[in-house]
């Protein structure tokens, strides 16, 4: 995965929301990109650790590249609302309400959460791999599934953040900091903040926070609810 090196096309449909940001220093933007904000407010490609703002509406000025922070004529213009048609890894039908995360600034897409790069939720499936999703980046609170193994695990960011897992009997509540470390809040007689036998579990493995089916249930349905910082 790398950088984009052309504009992509991004279907879209519906009441697109559409916001102008002054450019990063020395940065080439594509339409189609996933574009992220710095602590100065500018934008540029999706950086590590930046704020996903959206994804860019349209091919920017000829060769950015050496344009200085903020230079005029050269803000970054991105889609914050509407549906667009992505392709997300594993997309299937019976996707619709699951979180979207974005990984790199070359449109690549999938279910597994991570720190800043919440895109928004899928609203309806189109065909094997595309789905449509409603965009909402930046949204701190929000809800998916995991269908998990017995044994199975699924990896969540290390932010502080609030997080509610349950499947159909068992549930409960965690707080993660940025360690990684997670402090049960409440749950269900068999829910844990260990990996703790015959136990739905979310759990510090090694500063990564884990959700973990130790359950003989085979796969878990599991109801992820995430408040807080993103």
């Amino acid at each position: 995965m790398a950088d984009l090196t052309n504009s992509i096309s991004i279907a879209t449909r519906g009441l697109m929301g559409r916001m102008s940001y002054p450019i990063q220093a020395s940065n080439h933007v594509y339409g189609g990109a996933s574009i992220s904000v710095d602590t100065s407010g500018r934008a540029g490609t999706l950086t590590a650790g930046e704020r996903l703002i959206g994804i860019c509406a349209g091919s920017q000025p000829n060769d950015n590249t050496t344009a200085s922070a903020g230079q005029s004529g050269y803000d970054v213009e991105v889609y914050y609302s509407g549906q667009v048609l992505l392709a997300v890894s594993g997309a299937a039908a019976g996707d619709e309400g699951k979180a979207v995360f974005t990984y790199s600034d070359d449109n690549h897409y999938g279910y597994s959460p991570v720190a800043n790069q919440y895109v928004g939720k899928v609203v309806q499936y189109e065909k094997s791999g595309y789905v449509w999703v409603e965009l909402d980046p930046g949204n701190h609170a929000w809800q998916t599934v995991f269908s998990i193994a017995s044994g199975g695990t699924q990896v969540l960011p290390a932010i502080n953040a609030m997080v509610s897992a349950a499947e159909a009997v068992e549930g409960g509540t965690v707080v993660i900091d940025s360690a990684g470390a997670c402090v049960l809040v409440g749950g269900s007689a068999n829910f844990d903040d260990a990996d703790t036998a015959s136990n739905l579990c979310i759990f510090d493995d090694t500063g990564v926070p884990t959700i973990k089916n130790n359950l003989t249930t085979d796969p878990a349905t599991v109801y992820v609810k995430w408040f807080g910082a993103q």
